[in-house]
């Protein structure tokens, strides 16, 4: 039975494409940087911001570019952010059937409760974890670790121990929702399971009927970078309301 499911925000549960992608046009334009195509800039999606900064504008220092970006971001956000559909409906049929949920996100606090609020979202998280509540970022488990610490939910500070039985149901106890190749190889170090949104633009995923695939030992599901990287999600969803098949 799940004892947790955490959500990630951008392009998991709110759809800020449109937010992001003008917050990276109008900082190649402020910086006096030729605009690329979106997408180019789509490339960056699902990646810490931070990262994509120092290696997009590396003449130009990273607390510069960011504030630019976030500046503009903040302004904007409730412009073009909106939740996708069908993802707060399925929070209320999780906290209705007892499971905790918690949002695991590595943008800002101000930026993620600007959209929280605004969609009265904060009372349906048992736990919401920012990039300024931990210095580790996905793909690095920390950020599962500090949330289940926080939802009380016992685990093991290694995948290894979930891969050789030793932590009894983890990976069946605890399920990521999320939308990069980062929410999925953070699942595979915590040692939890994974779930791939369908609508994600950071990934290429095989297109499929009945709104939810359920990978397994003989079924690996693919998903695929532009750089060829590919990881495999134990689920992908491609309707929110698909998800209650595996409840």
């Amino acid at each position: 039975m799940l004892q947790a499911v955490l959500i990630d925000f951008d392009g998991t549960l709110m759809n800020t494409d449109e937010v992001v992608l003008r917050s990276w046009e109008h900082t190649y334009r402020e910086l006096g940087r030729k605009v690329p195509s979106a997408e180019e800039i789509r490339l960056t999606f699902g990646e810490p911001l931070r990262r994509s900064m120092e290696y997009i504008f590396p003449d130009v220092p990273v607390d510069e570019s960011l504030a630019i970006y976030r500046k503009y971001n903040m302004a904007r956000f409730l412009d073009y952010a909106k939740p996708y559909p069908g993802m707060v409906e399925l929070i209320d049929r999780l906290r209705e059937r007892g499971v905790p949920t918690a949002l695991v996100t590595s943008r800002l606090r101000n930026t993620t409760y600007i959209g929280l609020e605004h969609f009265d979202l904060v009372r349906r998280f048992d736990a919401i974890l920012t990039e300024d509540d931990i210095e580790a970022s996905k793909p690095d488990p920390g950020p599962v670790y500090w949330t289940l610490r926080k939802l009380g939910v016992p685990f093991e500070e290694s995948p290894s121990w979930a891969a050789e039985g030793r932590s009894p149901g983890q990976k069946e106890q605890v399920l990521m929702i999320g939308d990069s190749i980062y929410d999925i190889q953070c699942c595979e170090n915590a040692g939890i399971s994974s779930m791939l949104v369908g609508w994600t633009n950071t990934l290429a995923i095989p297109e499929e009927d009945g709104g939810i695939a359920i990978g397994s030992a003989g079924r690996q599901l693919p998903a695929t970078t532009a750089n060829g990287e590919t990881v495999h999600p134990d689920y992908i969803l491609y309707r929110a309301d698909a998800f209650d098949r595996i409840l």
